[in-house]
């Protein structure tokens, strides 16, 4: 028999005995029994682990903090990144050369930083420092000797901005004579700061009162007062020192605080107005404050608000006081308003706070030294329109503000200048000198002038044409008694005097209109007026402000009224 051939693999075929071993070799080996496990409970309880976790969010979370750090990565500057140059340049003018070096359009400049807390310094980004220098050159103000180039680990930092927000925090004071004092940060810059503190004069801690000092030692500019050099605000002294004299994340004291606590300018029955707050916009009356709530009535009930909230209010042609002088508003400006003083013959440009309510004459003013105080007739001058005949002036016409013995002070109708002229060297014209008009017509009748007639007269019988110069029957109005005389109408381009105003009638001295045949001859600011048209048609007065369409008038009994400037017209006596 043949032998089978081998497999080229197998070095040594197995035998029939080797074959009977491993037999052996596997009935002796026990099978291991695994448990079995319910594949149905495991799935409920891995359910149940990851139920709360949404499906994606891990996978976002961490795509999302790769990708921030990949591209904060890439924001950090490498070898292969432009370098950081700081140049020196004039302080102040930072801004100014930055923009000059933006309009140079410079090729091999990359950014350029002005940082508002560094003075002097401009941060340049270029690859080589001579391209900052080319791109500085022809620029004043500019130090190209001292460019210097920023370590790479320090770029980041030095192009960070820090706020630090300490105006309006405390501090004290760490040496000197306000050692330990709390002070209060008001401005601060790089290296210094502006701090407003309780002042120690003569060694006593108190506000500053002017009042206490020789009027030369203390000198008054812009609402301060200054004093040996120091400057003081409402009371409280305000000074430049350093940063690093002053320590910062104080907690005042209760008392403290007191002291530094701002005199609120709101009193009670000032009229306000409320500036913030859901209230913003409500006009009324102080009632009364308990510390820092003050109890305002309008026409809507009683509100609290807080005092910082409120702001005085005072409408146009109001009457108001400032330091005890009484005047008129005439303009009013966000918190400055311009009053009318003096027979408004000044203006005042004035804060709100400062003014108040109308002053009451006092008894001390009516009498003096026990005598009563005799009333001075008034000038008959004052608000006359005169010429003035010699002098610098001659031949100007004016309105007449005030009178001084033998001098006048005149409103100059050209250029509204006041000048001082003696009464002498001005006269009045013959319109303003004539209260009336002559009694006496153009058809002079039979009387013959300068002669008498003799005393017999037919009673009953009036002699045709004639004046009788005690002739009652005629109804001329005195001049007190008849507020249109001395007003002007135009008529067909012409300016005539009213003698009176009778049913919508118009009588001057030679002829009566109609109101359609007439118009008003407009007024300007301080003439004297009279109202010809409207409700209030007769009242006369002073023409005070002009507000658009509106005229503002002191009326001769005293209040002031508001009326269309349409129904105005300017009155010469």
């Amino acid at each position: 028999m043949a032998r089978r051939p081998t497999s080229k693999y197998v070095s040594i075929e197995a035998s029939e005995e080797d074959s009977e071993l491993s037999q052996e070799d596997l009935d002796e080996v026990q099978e291991t029994v695994l448990p079995r496990r319910d594949w149905t409970k495991l799935t409920q309880e891995l359910g149940e682990k990851y139920a709360s976790i949404p499906a994606d969010e891990e996978i976002e979370e961490e795509e999302e903090t790769i990708e921030h750090e990949i591209k904060q990565a890439n924001l950090v500057p490498r070898n292969t990144s432009p370098r950081l140059f700081i140049v020196r340049v004039k302080r102040g003018s930072e801004r100014e050369i930055l923009m000059k070096i933006i309009e140079n359009d410079p090729k091999n400049i990359f950014s350029i930083i002005c940082k508002d807390g560094l003075k002097g310094y401009l941060y340049i980004e270029a690859f080589q420092k001579q391209h900052v220098i080319d791109a500085l050159d022809s620029l004043r103000g500019v130090s190209r000797n001292r460019v210097s180039v920023v370590p790479q680990k320090e770029m980041i930092e030095a192009i960070t901005y820090h706020s630090q927000k300490i105006c309006g925090e405390w501090g004290r004071i760490r040496k000197g004579k306000y050692k330990n004092d709390l002070v209060k940060i008001i401005e601060f810059d790089e290296e210094m700061v502006r701090i407003r503190a309780i002042p120690r004069i003569d060694g006593e801690k108190r506000l500053f009162n002017p009042e206490n000092f020789k009027s030369g030692s203390v000198i008054k500019s812009r609402g301060y007062y200054i004093y040996k050099r120091d400057t003081y605000v409402d009371g409280f002294l305000e000074k430049d020192v350093l940063r690093s004299s002053v320590d910062f994340d104080v907690e005042p004291t209760f008392e403290e605080l007191e002291e530094f606590q701002e005199v609120c300018p709101i009193s009670v029955g000032d009229k306000v107005r409320v500036t913030r707050g859901e209230l913003i916009g409500i006009k009324g009356v102080v009632r009364s404050i308990n510390g820092s709530i003050a109890v305002v009535e309008s026409n809507d009930g009683k509100f609290e608000v807080q005092s910082s909230g409120l702001m005085k209010h005072f409408d146009i042609g109001e009457s108001v006081s400032y330091k005890g002088e009484n005047g008129v508003v005439v303009k009013a400006d966000k918190r400055e308003y311009v009053i009318a003083i003096r027979d408004f013959t000044e203006e005042l440009k004035v804060s709100i706070d400062d003014l108040k309510g109308p002053v009451a004459a006092s008894a001390k003013n009516e009498k003096i030294s026990g005598y009563e105080r005799k009333k001075i007739r008034r000038d008959p001058l004052i608000n006359k329109e005169v010429q003035i005949q010699s002098g610098e002036y001659k031949g100007h016409s004016g309105v007449v503000k005030e009178v001084d013995r033998n001098m006048c002070r005149i409103q100059l109708n050209s250029n509204m200048k006041f000048v001082i002229m003696e009464k002498d060297f001005i006269t009045v014209p013959s319109r303003e000198i004539s209260n009336r008009p002559p009694r006496y017509t153009g058809l002079t009748g039979s009387r013959t002038p300068g002669y008498k007639t003799p005393g017999y007269k037919t009673p009953g019988y009036k002699t045709p044409g004639a004046y009788s110069l005690e002739d009652t029957d005629i109804d001329w109005i005195a001049e007190e008694n008849n507020p249109y005389k001395g007003a002007l109408i135009q008529v067909l381009g012409k300016e005539l005097v009213l003698e009176d105003c009778k049913n919508s009638l118009f009588i001057t001295k030679d002829k009566t209109f109609s109101a359609e045949e007439v118009s008003f001859v407009q007024p300007q600011k301080n003439d004297l007026v009279c109202v010809l048209g409207g409700e209030k048609k007769g009242t006369c007065g002073i023409l005070i402000a002009i507000n658009g369409d509106f005229g503002v008038i002191r009326s001769t009994n005293g209040p002031v009224v508001h009326l269309p400037l349409d129904q105005l017209s300017r009155k010469i006596y």
